[in-house]
């Protein structure tokens, strides 16, 4: 019986302690990914890939939620540090990696496949997670105003832009990824509400001085 009793506790104990691991953990490897980048072995942006196959996989991805991920999933070793996404109004920075995976949006932003790249004409599409806990990836952009900065320190430089707007779409709306080569732009999308999601939320933002 006294084997049994400690087993129980143990098993609670873990249980108990899982969620604060797999923070931990993701933590790490947020930060692992920022330091890669800052350590200057981040990687250029690949400009293969079509549009609509992404925000397909993006959408699967967030309407799964981030609970849907396992500390024990299976993880991209090789992944493509492209730079850091800075939102200083909501104390943001997160790693943003080529690629809108499954292991790539458990740990940062993801930067859309036949998107613009960062700082270059066009729409560059980023996607992340709204997290369940305050301050997780992004969870408060809804929090992001007009006339608010974001910034991005790339392998080809830093920029800077100004928010636009913010609103909400359908999953299905693909109009938020359409390319200009009139404007230098972002595009952030993430989950809305958070539990339960139906909408996209989309932040809209230029480059501040071309």
């Amino acid at each position: 019986m006294k084997w049994l009793a400690l087993g129980i506790i143990l098993i609670g104990l873990g249980v108990i302690s899982y969620p604060f691991v797999e923070d931990q953990w993701a933590s790490y490897k947020k930060d692992q990914y920022i330091q890669q980048f800052e350590s200057g072995e981040g990687d250029s942006p690949d400009s293969k890939g079509e549009r609509e196959v992404q925000i397909k996989k993006v959408n699967d991805l967030l309407e799964a939620g981030e609970r849907s991920h396992s500390l024990f999933a299976k993880e991209e070793d090789d992944a493509s540090v492209l730079g850091t996404i800075e939102i200083p109004t909501i104390q943001l920075k997160l790693p943003v990696l080529q690629g809108a995976s499954d292991a790539h949006l458990k740990y940062g932003v993801g930067h859309l496949n036949g998107t613009a790249p960062i700082g270059h004409h066009g729409n560059a599409a980023l996607a992340a997670h709204r997290g369940y806990r305050d301050g997780k990836l992004f969870n408060r952009l809804d929090e992001v105003k007009e006339g608010d900065s974001i910034l991005f320190h790339t392998t080809e430089g830093e920029f800077e832009y100004e928010v636009q707007h913010s609103f909400l779409v359908t999953p299905e709306n693909l109009s938020v990824l359409n390319q200009s080569g009139k404007e230098t732009m972002v595009t952030l999308i993430t989950c809305d509400p958070v539990p339960d999601p139906t909408h996209r939320l989309i932040v809209k933002a230029v480059l501040i001085d071309e």
